[in-house]
């Protein structure tokens, strides 16, 4: 994720003990990593605390380079109130075999603290290749517009399966969405 306004992959790491803005920065998420034909390079995305989903490039070398962030931040409900919320986005990626056009990105998000409370989540699907034209990363879906409520689940990505997005939640069950041409 993003550190704030100092060098995200730094040779000293102690240089990112700080809060950015005042705000916890944790990653908890397994990072998702993409083939992007567009920019032809492995491509990783990561949702900490605090903060929007993030797209950086990997060079041949393991160097990361800052590609775009999304629009929407995790637990959005708190980030008014220092150190905001936790415990950030939960993605997993699908695509149908090596067709970079097919590929999808699904996440999951608080809208508060979720590490204090049991609250209401947000279900987004990104493009993880085709960027927005404001240069934002792309959302396909989102929860929130078709006012799909649920409990979020931290710490479990949404499961993929032939077509079939599973999102575990704190309703007591499993919410299922399908893909649709």
């Amino acid at each position: 994720m993003s550190p704030g306004p100092v060098d995200p992959c730094p040779t000293d790491p102690r240089t990112l003990n700080f809060f950015p803005w005042g705000y916890t920065a944790h990653l908890h998420m397994t990072p998702v990593q993409f083939f992007d034909p567009a920019l032809n390079s492995w491509t990783v995305f990561a949702w900490g605390e605090n903060s929007q989903l993030h797209k950086w490039k990997v060079s041949s070398t393991g160097a990361l380079a800052y590609v775009a962030e999304s629009h929407e931040y995790a637990s959005n409900n708190v980030r008014e109130r220092p150190p905001g919320g936790m415990p950030g986005g939960f993605c997993s990626g699908s695509s149908n075999g090596a067709d970079p056009e097919s590929a999808l990105l699904f996440c999951t998000i608080p809208y508060g603290d979720a590490n204090a409370e049991v609250g209401s989540g947000r279900f987004l699907v990104y493009d993880p290749v085709h960027l927005a034209a404001d240069g934002s990363l792309k959302v396909l879906w989102d929860s929130q517009q078709w006012n799909v409520q649920f409990l979020f689940n931290k710490f479990n990505p949404p499961v993929v399966d032939g077509g079939q997005i599973y999102v575990p939640n704190y309703n007591g069950g499993v919410d299922l969405y399908r893909l649709v041409q």
